[in-house]
């Protein structure tokens, strides 16, 4: 058991793999859905601190161990977030919903990231009216990032996410990913560094957590997939 020894690094105490944890995951997955609504129950930092550790066990590519996450747990850290990004959408859609300025934004975002920008722009005015529509009043916010030169760094950042999902859910946390936030990072070097993020850092994911207002009964309906096995 102890043949082999890496130095200056322990791994965790683990025991055999149950026979019911397939059929217990299977389940998790088909049962997960996007969570909006959080009850005023905090998220206890100890269980919190749990998935996270567990999380960092999450593989990279050529082992380059290069992802990170920022994990913000004060209602008053993330509203402070929430208004840095939306000044930065509002003052983006301003520019793009202008006719003559509109072609010099697509150029500078890319078509793409503009048309998300775009969209979003007719649902900014509900975040000033009170409504939070980024972070939906989530007790935590996780941001996932990553060494932009690590050789799969997105590939890396989001299977952290994915796994961070999957040990909240089986926690009974509920969870969202929120991918205008991680455009709204990209686009504000405020945002950046207000969060403390580094050069050469990307933000490849974003979640929201907490305690699920409502438990559903049943799992959500989802349209099949493209699966092939070749032969």
């Amino acid at each position: 058991m102890d043949a082999v020894d890496f130095a200056g690094l322990t791994a965790p105490e683990t025991g055999p793999v149950p026979d019911s944890l397939a059929g217990d995951l299977e389940e998790l997955i088909q049962n997960r859905r996007s969570v909006r609504q959080f009850s005023d129950r905090p998220v206890e930092p100890g269980l919190l601190s749990r998935i996270l550790d567990a999380a960092d066990y999450s593989p990279t590519g050529t082992n380059a161990r290069k992802t990170g996450v920022i994990a913000l747990s004060r209602r008053s850290d993330i509203d402070q977030l929430n208004g840095i990004i939306m000044r930065r959408f509002t003052a983006l859609a301003r520019i793009l919903i202008n006719p003559l300025t509109r072609p010099i934004l697509r150029l500078v975002l890319g078509r793409e990231t503009s048309a998300r920008v775009f969209s979003y722009s007719s649902r900014i005015g509900e975040y000033w009216q009170g409504r939070d529509i980024l972070t939906h009043d989530a007790p935590v916010l996780l941001i996932f990032y990553g060494d932009r030169r690590a050789p799969t760094a997105s590939q890396d950042g989001m299977i952290r996410a994915a796994n961070t999902m999957l040990l909240a859910e089986a926690h009974g946390l509920g969870s969202c990913y929120i991918g205008f936030l991680v455009i709204g990072i990209r686009l504000s070097p405020r945002a950046r560094r207000f969060l403390g993020l580094q050069r050469g850092r990307r933000v490849f994911e974003t979640m929201i957590l907490g305690h699920p207002r409502v438990r559903y009964l049943r799992g959500v309906p989802r349209f099949g997939g493209d699966i092939r096995f070749f032969t």
